[in-house]
């Protein structure tokens, strides 16, 4: 049996997340403006939806190597201080998704008996979103790490010296 690409999970996701806002939103507003009766729940849903979006999206992006980088001063250095400079990167990139899922674990278990006032489901259901998205984002720059450690750029800085 083989397992899905786990930025393909990651992109999908995200992904049905947004298309269901999409066609919720649209719901909303055929019910609001043609049959004169709002729908009380959507904007809950949405912002549960689109606040999972964000988070699981981020984690997608950092599998797919898509967030935004400026690499004026490393594309300076040489090919080891490129490989040295990416894996302290990645290094940082984990402790701060790290930190990101611990604080969003905690803020998530002291809001887990307060409600919300239209679901009546617990916050927390919201705010697990932030350490899923942390955890996500240091599982690919865990994975980042081994690649750049077992790829062709250790092979190169080992020539350099």
């Amino acid at each position: 049996m083989r397992f899905p690409d786990p930025v393909k999970v990651f992109d999908f996701l995200p992904a049905a997340a947004l298309g269901t806002i999409m066609l919720l939103t649209v719901a909303a507003v055929f019910q609001r403006y043609v049959m004169s009766t709002p729908i009380a729940w959507l904007e809950e849903v949405n912002g549960l939806l689109f606040l999972w979006a964000i988070m699981l999206g981020s984690a997608a992006a950092k599998g797919a190597g898509s967030h935004l980088s400026i690499d004026i001063l490393t594309s300076l250095l040489p090919p080891k201080g490129q490989w040295i400079m990416s894996i302290v990167v990645e290094a940082l990139t984990l402790l701060v998704a790290g930190l990101m899922s611990w604080y969003g674990y905690l803020l998530a278990s002291q809001v887990q008996f307060k409600i919300t006032n239209v679901l009546g489901i617990p916050y927390s259901y919201i705010d697990y979103a932030v350490p899923a998205g942390g955890i996500g984002i240091a599982l690919f720059s865990i994975r980042n790490i081994v690649v750049l450690c077992k790829g062709p750029a250790l092979s190169d800085a080992k020539e350099l010296n």
